[in-house]
């Protein structure tokens, strides 16, 4: 159960994760304030960053700066190198004695579901849809009606012939 955030109070699924390496979390300083980024390691090249702001920051300016965060442009701290205390949003960094030896990072994140819809259309230049989307000429390009040679000059061009049926010998 969460003690702070919209979940505080409320029994809900989570993610728990446990782990040594304790450089996949950092606290970002950016201009809309501290940031949280986790990083994920997954297969094939593919890994999953979970950045979270501070509860009064829209979710665009979160994901903006995140990104941001993510290429390098803003100041991070590693975990191993934060304060005792809440030095980033849904972040607490504390010191306790264990019958393991060496530094733990407990992870714990509430179940989330993302889901994405763009339509492709709305900017036809970043998907290359332009021109297959210009109707300027009356016609999608890809459907445009061919065009014949031009005839020769001084020559008039001959009618186009016309099919004849024949029947077959008896």
């Amino acid at each position: 159960m969460f003690a702070t955030g919209p979940w505080a109070g409320h029994e809900i699924a989570v993610l728990r994760r446990r782990t040594r390496v304790l450089d996949r979390v950092q606290v970002a300083d950016t201009p809309i304030g501290p940031l949280t980024a986790l990083r994920v390691m997954g297969t094939g090249g593919i890994d999953v960053h979970l950045v979270l702001g501070d509860d009064s920051e829209k979710a665009g300016e979160v994901l903006t700066t995140g990104i941001d965060v993510l290429a390098g442009r803003h100041h991070t701290v590693r975990a191993d190198a934060l304060p005792a205390g809440n030095p980033g949003p849904g972040i607490t960094v504390r010191f306790v004695r264990d019958h393991e030896p060496g530094d733990r990072l407990n992870l714990t994140v509430p179940r989330f579901t993302v889901t994405f819809a763009q339509d492709l259309l709305d900017l036809p230049d970043v998907f290359g849809l332009a021109t297959a989307t210009d109707t300027s000429a009356g016609t999608s390009p890809a459907s445009a009606p061919s065009r014949s040679p031009s005839p020769t000059p001084g020559r008039t061009p001959s009618p186009p012939s016309r099919p004849t049926a024949s029947k077959p010998p008896q």
